[in-house]
């Protein structure tokens, strides 16, 4: 495969890049149902947009203002929400191309652009009904009006196109400013030659002013602050951070925060990630002296230190951050510096003798995805939210009740507990249902009794929610999701269960990590 091309055959190299691209996100795009990310998504494009600054997703709501219009148009099932990252993975692998091009030349534009093509990593999030898709195009798309705006210095409507597209990437997830940062670091040690100094200062007065904003959302709102989950990081999680750009990483759902993958699955892929750091490594070894003066399209040292900050910067700071303040470090946030990854490695490629680039590596590289690829579409392991509603839909009796373990996943389930139904999100979001504007963690649904325990539940409130249900004699089916809730609220829950009820069945749906247990109140 001559990815260095003849000439006359570039756009069709690329257009077949591009075909087996969308080829790899469409595939089984609907086969996987939607977790607690996605499903809290389409509830969002059920809110008007005067309930809208309530959302928990106000603080990233570039994507999801596109996605409830979309939702509109094209309905609310898995393959049409998520068809919308499709459309954003795909344009990612055309400017991707777009980018390594001008930095290094057509060679490395086509690796690049295959690389991300056949990644399992951006694979995942284009068939993702979130925001990482988006987030990725919008990175790529920065740092390719970045180099413009640089290269074109008189022409300042690149540089507002480049102010305009900082300031989505931001509203659409705050690691954007990391990105903008290795820019700014980048255009520090150019200013010799920049000419347009106080345009860009004014550039980044507005884009600082966004993220401030931002910043003041989050902190002042407390249903945008859902990181108590995050663990602090350690060097470990930065290699699995580099294993998922590599072969999608050792862990499946939940945004890369679900089941760890058997071991012995591992093996092949896992080869992937060695022969990329050779290739990464590779990649970073300029052909000439760098020159401050110089073009960065014109000086591939300029590009590596370019690219090369694009990945490190966002990891440094969000692993320097968790260790000072706050943990913040997870890697689907960091999936904005996967392309920068997979330029390196593409210019590694690059510098590899000609006929093993066209035949050696090609066949690698494909034979080693196929493994990959195999885990993403076929996981092993079974029973998702779409399961476990089917099964107690065609279970629950008249007056039964429904209590959520923590109450947070009625989202995900209801959607498949009102499968096909027009608008069968409508008011309900992770505390429980909407109505009028206030939030009922208790209502009804017909004549059965829905309720749930919240997170952060004391005692003396799990018993409350109990001792209601105790008044009538009818079934209790407990939908559990066990790594969410703490060890102690769980055992709490089980042994105040036990002492007043009987169970009487058990279902167990791994993929979603979620359990379904029937009790009947003892005689």
């Amino acid at each position: 495969m001559n990815l260095k091309a003849i000439p006359q055959n570039k756009v069709l190299i690329i257009f077949a890049i591009l075909i087996v691209g969308l080829l790899l996100r469409v595939y089984k795009l609907d086969s996987k149902s939607l977790w607690y990310d996605e499903a809290c998504a389409l509830s969002f494009t059920e809110y008007n947009l005067s309930d809208v600054p309530s959302h928990r997703y106000i603080a990233k709501p570039v994507y999801f203002l596109i996605l409830k219009p979309w939702v509109s148009l094209f309905g609310s099932s898995e393959s049409a929400g998520r068809s919308l990252s499709v459309i954003f993975g795909l344009v990612s692998i055309f400017l991707i191309y777009k980018l390594a091009k001008i930095l290094f030349g057509r060679s490395v534009g086509a690796w690049s652009a295959f690389i991300l093509a056949i990644s399992p990593y951006h694979i995942y999030h284009s068939q993702q009904l979130r925001n990482y898709s988006l987030f990725v195009l919008l990175g790529i798309l920065s740092m390719f009006l970045f180099v413009k705006s640089l290269e074109k210095t008189k022409n300042s409507l690149y540089l507002v196109f480049h102010t305009l597209i900082n300031g989505l990437l931001i509203y659409t997830h705050p690691y954007g400013i990391f990105i903008i940062i290795a820019q700014s670091i980048v255009l520090f040690a150019q200013r010799k030659r920049v000419k347009f100094k106080r345009r860009w200062v004014i550039s980044q007065i507005i884009v600082l002013l966004c993220f401030i904003s931002l910043v003041s959302v989050i902190v002042t709102n407390p249903k945008t602050n859902e990181i108590d989950y995050i663990q602090k990081p350690d060097l470990a999680l930065v290699l699995e951070t580099f294993e998922a750009f590599s072969y999608g990483g050792p862990r499946q759902a939940h945004g890369g925060l679900g089941f760890w993958i058997d071991s012995q699955r591992l093996v092949v892929p896992r080869i992937t990630v060695f022969i990329f750091l050779i290739f990464c490594l590779m990649g970073l070894i300029p052909k000439k002296k760098f020159r401050k003066d110089s073009d960065l399209s014109s000086d591939p040292l300029g590009g590596i230190i370019l690219i090369l900050l694009w990945l490190v910067v966002p990891i440094i700071c969000a692993y320097s951050f968790s260790k000072i303040f706050f943990p913040i470090y997870i890697t689907r946030y960091l999936v904005a510096s996967a392309p920068a990854f997979y330029i390196i490695v593409a210019r590694g490629i690059s510098q590899m003798p000609r006929l093993t680039r066209q035949t050696v590596i090609p066949v690698v590289i494909i034979f080693l995805s196929v493994f990959s690829l195999n885990i993403l579409y076929n996981p092993q392991v079974k029973g998702d939210w779409r399961d476990g509603a089917i099964f107690l839909k065609e279970r629950i009796k008249k007056e039964d009740a429904i209590v959520f373990v923590p109450l947070q996943q009625i989202v995900p389930f209801w959607y498949y507990y009102k499968y096909g139904q027009k608008h069968a999100l409508k008011n309900i979001d992770r505390f429980g249902r909407l109505v009028n504007g206030k939030q009922y963690r208790e209502f009804y649904d017909k004549a059965n009794f829905i309720t749930g325990i919240e997170l952060d539940a004391r005692q003396e409130d799990i018993e409350n929610n109990f001792n209601n249900l105790a008044k009538n004699d009818e079934d209790i089916w407990l939908i559990v999701s066990p790594g969410w809730m703490s060890q102690k609220s769980l055992e709490f829950t089980q042994k105040y269960l036990d002492e007043f009820y009987v169970l009487k069945s058990k279902s167990s749906y791994s993929y979603n990590g979620v359990e379904i247990l029937q009790y009947s109140v003892k005689n």
